[in-house]
């Protein structure tokens, strides 16, 4: 490349980080305002079904899954042992499938949902350069979600947390 069109390219390359940037900036701005008016992201999960407005209820038979699983989590069996047990009595994911792995019960364990509690915003990407996340609770305001569905799981969410930190997934 001659030296105009290294200009170009440098060029073009500051208006496409420019505008990475604005989108970052809009993203942003969108997530905070949905969260502050109470608007929270429902992803498909194991143990709820969401109701024509969008909120989550309980499904009781995923839900009956959903406490087998913390309950031998609690009682020390690993994320291997309730996978594979999960798959010999063909219970199905919220897909449907009855094939269970050991990231799908670390997934379960760790959503805070099935406690009954959500708070959002725990993490942001400051950067949109490098998109790496940090956590949100110095810099960013944290979106408590509380009591907007029915827990599904009445322990104490600590003591799971405790336990779920020990282990290595």
């Amino acid at each position: 490349l001659d030296s105009n069109g290294r200009m170009i390219l440098t060029i073009l390359a500051s208006v496409a980080e420019e505008e990475s940037h604005s989108k970052s900036i809009i993203m942003n701005w969108s997530i905070d305002r949905r969260f502050s008016r109470g608007l929270f992201l429902t992803p498909a999960l194991l143990g709820y079904d969401q109701d024509e407005d969008g909120n989550l209820v309980v499904n009781q038979d995923e839900a009956q899954t959903v406490k087998v699983i913390y309950y031998l989590y609690m009682n020390g069996f690993s994320l291997k042992d309730i996978a594979e047990l999960l798959t010999d009595y063909e219970r199905k994911t919220k897909l449907g499938n009855t094939e269970w792995n050991p990231g799908t019960i670390a997934g379960i364990i760790a959503n805070e949902r099935h406690c009954g509690d959500v708070l959002a915003r725990k993490t942001f990407t400051p950067n949109f350069l490098t998109h790496k996340a940090v956590s949100g609770t110095i810099t960013r305001r944290l979106f408590p979600e509380m009591f907007s569905m029915r827990p599904i799981i009445c322990a104490h969410p600590g003591r799971i947390k405790r336990k779920i930190i020990r282990c290595q997934f």
